[in-house]
């Protein structure tokens, strides 16, 4: 029984330097203060607000015990969550933040905030749903899910790391689903084989590569299940481990509709570096699906909405393999009946791109899509990708940078580099490449628990120089927390 990684970003960076779903049947009318319709809204004012997931703070003396640090637009305060403050015990290593989503759980207009923690009770996992309300986050009103809550189909084991990814949100007829990876879950022989909860209309499934309808096969150390995202109507799921003939450590993603087929979500095929139509080559440690991201897309003279997915390769190698660990991503399409498509394959050897490929640059060790904007979908003139080169090095700002693509240009033609003191940032602003995170409306946030989060103008970055603020979110939670590096994701 092995655990999955701790905190994928976390490894990489230091290398290189009980109850049933919440469902509704109907859709109760909005609480008379909440707005709704817009994501990552927990108090319902109409503005999105912020959730970093910070796995591996110190709590009460506890070693990575975990926080997720929160800002709300309403009050304009922020605070820390830990487990003791929802209910359940502190525990070492119960790495509470691991991964964050959110969507409108119970139908009342705010949005609920779901957290992961992979590392509870001895790495079974955890996953927290807390509810919204004009007032805010309902602390007092957190259920907690395990696999040994009702309605859960399997047992709660160590090693499972239930709760290592989460993905929530709503149909496009406004169903609420929540998707849970446990990659570390054993299926048929051996620990790390990996499963995903997968829950919508009062229905759970648990999913995996021996599931009818889903390719593949369960294996050691595929770690199906590791990452996770969605749209209203597809959702990824990512392998990283999972190997392409003998090459270990390849990975793979597996691509799905909402739709039910034989009792599991619709398999739309598995991707991966050797599949037809896809970039580059499956290599032993590509770690293709090393990080996902979702956006409900348009393309350009398509009268439909599919979804756009971006997946990160950290571990590919460029020019001609001396330059291992220098890391690609790919943008993948689904139009509306299903197709999957290659939209676009990035790493820093294309023209035009910032910077070159190096070694253990790590390209594509996070990826976050966003829409700058608000609206039902993107557009190529609104969507945008942010790009964590976790590994890059240069004389000033310590390590680090975040590569920001637009989709109205050829790539290349339009990116920005960010990192420590460009773009209106302080010069010190974050050490290592923050977590760069989509924020609908006017501004890319990146952060990390220890010097908060920032909001850079989508302006900024599409322009590539400062044309607008940026705002600075004083993260610092309870002072029973001690930050201690790094972020999961920032909503």
């Amino acid at each position: 029984m092995s655990k999955v990684r701790t905190a994928l970003s976390f490894a990489a960076v230091s290398a290189l330097a009980t109850g049933s779903l919440l469902a509704v049947s109907a859709v109760p009318a909005l609480a008379a203060d909440c707005v709704g319709g817009v994501d990552n809204d927990f108090d319902g004012d109409g503005v999105r607000d912020i959730a970093m997931g910070s796995p591996r703070d110190v709590v009460s003396g506890y070693d990575a015990m975990g926080a997720v640090y929160v800002s709300q637009s309403r009050t304009g305060e922020s605070f820390a969550i830990t487990q003791d403050q929802i209910g359940d015990l502190l525990m070492v290593d119960a790495e509470f933040g691991m991964a964050v989503s959110s969507y409108d759980g119970n139908g009342d207009g705010c949005s609920d905030l779901v957290v992961g923690a992979p590392g509870h009770n001895d790495y079974a996992g955890a996953v927290y749903v807390i509810p919204g309300s004009p007032e805010g986050l309902q602390l007092d009103g957190t259920s907690i899910y395990t696999q040994d809550s009702a309605g859960y189909p399997g047992a709660a084991e160590p090693g499972d790391n239930f709760g290592y990814a989460v993905a929530a949100g709503n149909t496009g007829s406004g169903e609420p689903f929540l998707i849970i990876g446990s990659p570390g879950e054993k299926i048929d022989k051996s620990w790390g084989e990996g499963a995903f909860h997968y829950s919508r209309g009062g229905t759970t499934q648990i999913v995996h590569q021996d599931s009818v309808g889903i390719p593949g096969a369960t294996e050691k150390n595929d770690y199906y299940g590791s990452f996770v995202a969605a749209t209203p109507t597809h959702f990824i799921v990512a392998a990283y481990g999972e190997a392409q003939g003998d090459k270990a450590g390849a990975g793979a993603v597996n691509i799905f509709s909402h739709k039910w087929t034989s009792g599991v979500p619709t398999s739309l095929g598995s991707i991966h570096q050797d599949t037809t139509g896809i970039s580059g080559a499956a290599e032993t440690g590509d770690e293709f699906g090393a990080s996902v991201s979702a956006i409900a897309y348009r393309p350009a003279g398509s009268s439909t909405t599919g979804s756009l997915f971006a997946v990160g390769s950290p571990g590919e190698a460029l020019r001609d393999n001396t330059a291992p660990w220098a890391g690609s991503a790919y943008t993948l399409y689904v139009s509306s009946t299903g197709k999957v498509t290659q939209h676009g394959y990035y790493h820093q050897d294309v023209t035009g791109v910032y910077g070159g490929a190096e070694a253990d640059d790590a390209f594509g060790l996070q990826v976050k899509l966003a829409q700058n904007g608000d609206g039902a979908y993107a557009t190529p003139e609104t969507a945008m990708m942010a790009v964590m080169v976790a590994g890059e090095e240069g004389s000033n700002y310590g390590y680090g940078a975040n590569a920001v693509f637009r989709f109205d240009t050829t790539i290349g033609g339009g990116d920005s580099y960010l990192v420590s003191g460009t773009y209106g940032l302080p010069t010190e602003a974050f050490e290592h490449a923050a977590c760069p995170a989509p924020s609908s409306g006017k501004h890319l946030i990146i952060g990390n628990s220890i010097e908060g989060a920032y909001g850079v103008p989508w302006a900024s970055l599409r322009a590539g120089s400062p044309v607008g603020d940026v705002i600075r979110f004083d993260l610092q939670g309870e002072s029973n927390v001690e930050p201690n590096g790094g972020c999961s994701d920032v909503l």
